[in-house]
């Protein structure tokens, strides 16, 4: 049993990539995909391929602290609509082995470019990509950052922020700007958006 696990907005097109892997490994590997709907932290550690859906804009970098779970040898493939995804200055490294595909190619293109990836996958070394991902400095936060993100996730102001930690203003504010720099986020809904991502995963807490 291959597990896939398609995280996408659109219904009709992940209905769509289902029919599409599902005839092509029941032809190729005479397999038949079991499907999921969520990268979380309980499904991702039996997924063989994780597809991620890319918005027109994005700043790809990393969005889904799940995949630090992800089988030692698993692909993960990337759809984008229109253009690629822009690229951090320094990739991660599990990124750069991410399959980009735009949602617009064949039933063909995909097909090739699927089945070679997947082969890569099987025989790569993917221990090197698990441990990268294990120790990614982008997943961790400081101290403080930890708690500056913690009440930023309950919903606290700045100036509220602030006065809890017993701190100035600004120095929140630098705070937050370190932290979206680090992660390459552009706005406080893409930072948002991590944190509750992250969250999730590994939960942000006080104690």
């Amino acid at each position: 049993m291959i597990n896939i696990v398609i995280e996408e907005r659109d219904r009709y097109f992940a209905s769509g990539l289902e029919s599409a892997f599902s005839q092509l490994f029941m032809a190729k590997y005479c397999r038949a995909p079991a499907f999921f709907h969520e990268v979380n932290n309980g499904t991702m550690p039996e997924m063989d391929i994780i597809v991620l859906s890319i918005n027109t804009g994005d700043n790809v970098d990393c969005l889904w602290p799940a995949l630090a779970l992800r089988k030692t040898r698993s692909l993960i493939i990337g759809f984008y609509e229109k253009t690629m995804p822009v690229r951090v200055k320094k990739p991660l490294f599990c990124l750069s082995k991410v399959l980009w595909l735009d949602k617009r190619c064949t039933i063909n293109e995909l097909a090739l470019k699927v089945i070679q990836a997947w082969r890569e996958t099987l025989i790569g070394n993917g221990e090197v990509a698990m441990r990268d991902c294990a120790r990614c400095s982008r997943l961790k936060l400081t101290e403080q950052q930890r708690r500056i993100a913690w009440y930023m996730l309950h919903g606290f102001s700045i100036a509220e922020i602030a006065a809890e930690m017993k701190i100035n203003s600004k120095t929140v504010s630098v705070h937050k700007y370190f932290m979206m720099d680090k992660l390459s986020l552009h706005s406080n809904q893409q930072f948002l958006a991590f944190l509750h991502r992250k969250n999730r995963i590994s939960t942000i807490s006080l104690e």
